[in-house]
């Protein structure tokens, strides 16, 4: 259990680092792009009836954590969207 703990909080730590690292970044359409230059439609669908997904992943150092789990969410909400 120690162990475990051990690991939580070492995760938690990286994934702090590099949210402080890529604050202010987004993916919009594939591009990496700052946040302030996302402006969304008020008249899209995602702002005038709410449907839409979005999924986080963290990357560290070339390696997606946990991407079973995320992928799985993701295939759930894209059914339910369809």
């Amino acid at each position: 259990m120690k162990t475990m703990n051990r690991l939580l909080r070492l995760e938690t730590k990286l994934v702090e680092d590099s949210y402080r690292k890529m604050s202010g970044y987004i993916i919009a359409n594939g591009d990496l792009v700052q946040e302030s230059d996302i402006h969304a439609s008020y008249f899209g669908r995602a702002v005038k009836y709410g449907d839409g997904f979005f999924e986080t992943i963290y990357l560290h150092e070339t390696k997606l954590l946990y991407f079973h789990l995320h992928f799985e969410r993701l295939s759930k909400t894209a059914r339910l969207l369809q």
